[in-house]
């Protein structure tokens, strides 16, 4: 062996950008990419590695989905339409900012306040949709 010590190369960043990309956007293997451009696979699945890292905190895409992920990605848009629903349907049903209940047969009766004691409590079959007292 020489005396000399092989000097190490450096790459810019946009380069190594640019060659992760190769792999990423392409498909290509990082055997095949790193033969093509000269550099060793190891440091090369390096860059890839690090650059869908930056993606994903980014909120890029990292490349076309396989079977799981569109498996898990229907799903998830299922459960959010049926959580949709859901809220809908309870906002309608929940009390609204003035204390009245949000039915069509509930706006037409009058609710007392919560927090005013001035109404005996009355038995089950007066109270309202809502459990809220009538007054009658």
């Amino acid at each position: 062996m020489s005396d000399q010590k092989r000097q190490r190369r450096s790459y810019t960043p946009q380069y190594r950008i640019e060659a992760a990309n190769l792999v990423i956007d392409t498909g290509r293997s990082i055997a095949a990419v790193a033969k093509e451009i000269g550099v060793g696979e190891q440091t090369l699945g390096t860059w890839v590695k690090a650059e869908k890292d930056r993606r994903r905190v980014d909120g890029e895409s990292t490349g076309p989905l396989n079977e799981d992920e569109r498996a898990e990605l229907a799903r998830l848009r299922r459960e959010n339409f049926d959580l949709k629903q859901d809220n809908e349907f309870l906002g309608k049903a929940a009390l609204d900012s003035n204390r009245e209940c949000n039915t069509p047969s509930a706006r037409r009766r009058t609710w007392p306040r919560l927090d005013d004691q001035a109404y005996p409590k009355k038995n089950a079959e007066e109270s309202g949709s809502c459990g809220r007292t009538v007054t009658l």
